[in-house]
């Protein structure tokens, strides 16, 4: 067996190869029991007729052509692994020579590519990381946040005021005709801290339980719909129920009730001690990301079509789940975006690259520093999906070895990214 081989873009090879007799006639027995499953001879059971006598009923040019590809598939494999090729899709194989003396063959096939990396650990320790403070206006919003949630409510009959918690019902109107999605049931806002329009907070103001009042408001230019910002409206709104808000006051018997702390000092300092680490793993996110995007976009990849068509595509799938959840239509989605959905992929096709690229230069780092995931990793991370889902097992026992492979991958990836971020 004889072949050569030419290079081609995007990761593409086109492989020679010449089979000489003593390569292919080894096949001819295999060949005629494939054959001879169709075949059928008196004498003989169908899968048993050998070659000598199956060349009388058949064709031998017909028999040569299968003992020829039987022997393509395995000299192929062999050419595969001398030249360390891992194909991403299955070969494609043209016949340019069949003879009892010679067989030749041009096959082109797609391979997962090389990957050229630049000096990744250069460019992690040149990449600065942030400094992280946290700010007394974090701890206070955040102590705020905490006494809100230990709020109380005690219903009053007295006419509603700023900082009232109000049941309502409201609807607007424009021109008599009810505005679709402009209408809200059973609402509970506190007056003054609602995002609900300002204008409609202040006429409530005053109210009544039982209430009901009509009032016209100007609509703000951020209004959701494009018609009506800026336009006068009608609201009528109904006052169902009024609270009186109690809000605990910020001292060390608040901070008691929350448990572990014994005076306020010590909740304060527990609050920025979680904002810190909060900030340190959202900085680690962001610094990781633009640490690999860089790597990425630094190194030499040829990446096959074939892979890039297949990101497109998993990213469009993705943004059809996620419209759907929203109860719009894919269609309606492009309808609005005014793009048809080849035109949607060709806008991924950049993202979709540096996605790959980036994939392929953390699974290479992975390599070259022979960062593994063991056993008891990957067993941990199992047991903490378990955990998570109670639909884990059932899905782990359908498709085992796909999840334990997203899984291996997954960590790994983290690991790499860990390694890098230590270096700085």
């Amino acid at each position: 067996m004889q072949y050569t081989l030419k290079r081609l873009p995007k990761s593409k090879v086109q492989i020679e190869i010449s089979l000489q007799r003593k390569d292919f006639s080894p096949f001819f027995e295999k060949a005629s029991h494939n054959l001879s499953q169709e075949i059928e001879i008196e004498g003989f059971r169908k899968g048993q007729i050998p070659y000598e006598v199956l060349r009388k009923k058949v064709p031998e040019d017909v028999i040569l052509k299968e003992a020829g590809i039987l022997a393509l598939e395995y000299f192929l494999e062999e050419i595969l692994k001398k030249e360390d090729f891992k194909i991403v899709d299955f070969p494609k194989a043209q016949i340019k020579k069949l003879g009892f003396e010679e067989i030749k063959f041009e096959v082109e096939i797609v391979h997962f590519p090389k990957v050229s990396l630049p000096d990744y650990k250069k460019i992690a320790k040149e990449t600065k990381k942030r400094k992280i403070e946290v700010e007394k206006k974090e701890i206070e919003e955040s102590l705020f946040y905490l006494q809100k949630s230990r709020r109380k409510f005690k219903r009053k009959k007295e006419p509603a005021q700023k900082g009232d918690l109000v049941k309502i019902n409201f609807e607007m109107r424009q021109k008599g005709v009810k505005i679709e999605g402009g209408e809200g049931k059973d609402m509970q806002i506190i007056l003054g801290e609602a995002k609900i329009l300002e204008e409609i907070q202040k006429e409530i103001i005053g109210m009544k339980e039982n209430e009901k009042k009509e009032f016209e408001v100007t609509l703000p230019q951020n209004f959701w719909k494009k018609e009506l910002q800026g336009k006068r409206v009608e609201v009528l709104v109904e006052l169902k129920e009024i609270f009186e808000v109690e809000t605990p006051p910020l001292n060390d018997d608040f901070a008691r009730s929350l448990g572990k702390f014994e005076n306020l000092s010590s909740l304060k300092k527990s609050i920025e001690e979680g904002l810190f680490m909060e900030k340190k793993e959202d900085e680690k996110r962001r610094w990781q990301n633009e640490i690999i995007q860089k790597i990425a976009q630094n190194s030499e990849i040829n990446l096959p079509e074939i892979l890039i068509e297949k990101e497109k595509e998993g990213m469009l799938n993705d943004l059809k789940r996620e419209i759907e959840k929203e109860g719009l239509s894919f269609k309606e989605y492009l309808d609005q975006i005014k793009k048809s959905e080849k035109e949607l992929k060709k806008d991924f096709e950049k993202t979709a690259i540096l996605r790959l690229k980036i994939s392929f230069c953390l699974d290479e780092i992975a390599k070259r520093e022979n960062i593994v995931v063991t056993k008891e990793e990957l067993e941990k991370e199992i047991n903490k999906l378990f955990w998570r889902s109670p639909y884990f097992k059932e899905e782990l026992e359908k498709e085992k070895e796909k999840i334990l492979e997203y899984l291996y991958l997954n960590l790994r990836e983290k690991k790499v990214l860990d390694f890098l971020y230590n270096l700085s």
